[in-house]
């Protein structure tokens, strides 16, 4: 009759316990320094591809025909912003954020899209004799609250036009046709060009294999990644 095979294992069970329950929080720190790169990425990124320099649009009404933002006061583009919450594995989150406090809505408007309803008056688009050269509205074609003048004492008025279009105008003292200022409206529609969640995917996508990688080299000895790495070839 053969003898039985015999196995001893003899080791520190101490050791090892400790080490396992070192590993969540090992992991967490890893993943939490790989989300905030991925953070900084997606605001690298947002800045350099989802804005560009203002440039006239090229018709009457100031219109955007391309498909980023032109940056106009900067306000938006300054305001893209990661953080990341949480300490563990199970309850990290990436935080990424558009608009100040007070231009959330504006923010949301130019991701998602959507459509602006005039409420107890119509809606004021400016044309290209309202803004100057950088896309802001000319302190000549500001209006003041409540109508009927602009910031510079001119009297204004609004005009129909032989298409049923409406424009206001300004009265600027001079012989000949005024330029018209602004197109009213009954509602705009504001297509979807900010592109934080198509920026996102991108990053993620291209990124979410190095995150791994850092997680795994906190938890796992280098000698056990570089037999893992052979193994793979």
């Amino acid at each position: 009759m053969s003898r039985a095979a015999k196995l001893e294992f003899k080791h520190d069970l101490g050791r090892v316990v400790k080490a396992f329950e070192t590993y969540p929080k090992r992991a967490g720190k890893a993943a939490k320094q790989s989300m905030s790169l991925i953070g900084l990425r997606w605001e690298r990124e947002m800045r350099s591809t989802r804005f560009a320099p203002y440039s006239p649009g090229g018709g009457l009404i100031d219109a955007n025909p391309g498909k980023t933002l032109r940056n106009r006061t900067g306000r938006l583009k300054s305001s893209i912003q990661s953080r990341v919450s949480g300490d563990r594995l199970h309850d990290l989150t990436l935080h990424l954020s558009a608009g100040s406090r007070s231009h959330r809505s504006y923010a949301a408007l130019q991701e998602y899209g959507g459509t602006i309803q005039a409420k107890n008056k119509l809606l004021t688009v400016p044309t290209r004799f309202a803004v100057d050269p950088r896309g802001l509205i000319k302190p000549s074609a500001t209006l003041v609250p409540g109508g009927g003048m602009t910031a510079t004492g001119k009297d204004t008025y609004v005009v129909k036009a032989s298409n049923g279009n409406l424009y206001l105008y300004a009265d600027d003292g001079k012989p000949g046709p005024n330029p018209p200022l602004y197109q009213l409206r009954k509602s705009v529609r504001i297509p979807a060009r900010l592109g934080m969640r198509s920026v996102m995917k991108k990053v993620v996508r291209e990124e979410t294999g190095l995150m791994l990688k850092n997680i795994a080299r906190s938890v796992l000895p280098t000698s056990t990644l570089q037999s893992m790495s052979k193994g793979g070839r």
